[in-house]
């Protein structure tokens, strides 16, 4: 289970589609618009991954260089429609962080046995335990809230708002 949403987020960004602003109404408890028609075939992409699996195939795939030398044409010509998710000309910042992070795993990619896959398994798996710990405090926190909430109403409906403690 990996709880985040940055590629859902990108994809619905470049897509027309503002996920985010909806999100936080709902969260504070506001009526969300309907979404907008999103533009079709919209294509987004994570640059460090990209990244990745194009210089492991210099390295390693399929037996014939010849049919590597295809597969990275052929992802070249897509890139062209592919809005990125990280790189941005005015911050240079995450993209240097990028950079130094892909020259690691690129090392580990030369000098080690470690397969692709396996570079980004190891960065984007979660703790299971630690997420479902985290889950069960803040279902409690909700839970709680809510009792708090129910209670201060029934308080109010019993003896009217003057009778409620004000917070100061």
């Amino acid at each position: 289970c990996n709880p985040r949403a940055s590629v859902g987020l990108n994809a619905g960004h470049s897509a027309g589609v503002d996920l985010i602003g909806s999100w936080i109404k709902i969260a504070n408890d506001e009526p969300a618009p309907l979404l907008p028609a999103c533009r079709p075939n919209a294509k987004t992409s994570t640059e460090f991954a990209d990244a990745i699996w194009y210089f492991g195939t210099y390295f390693k795939g399929p037996e014939r260089w010849q049919e590597r030398s295809r597969m990275r044409k052929k992802w070249r010509a897509e890139q062209k429609e592919v809005a990125y998710d990280v790189f941005d000309k005015k911050d240079i910042v995450p993209m240097l962080v990028l950079c130094l992070f892909l020259l690691m795993q690129v090392i580990k990619l030369v000098f080690t046995k470690t397969e692709p896959s396996e570079l980004f398994l190891y960065h984007n798996l979660v703790d299971e335990n630690a997420y479902n710990a985290k889950k069960a405090a803040a279902f409690d926190a909700i839970k709680r809230s809510s009792r708090r909430r129910a209670q201060t109403k029934a308080l109010a409906d019993q003896t009217g708002p003057q009778a409620l403690p004000t917070e100061t």
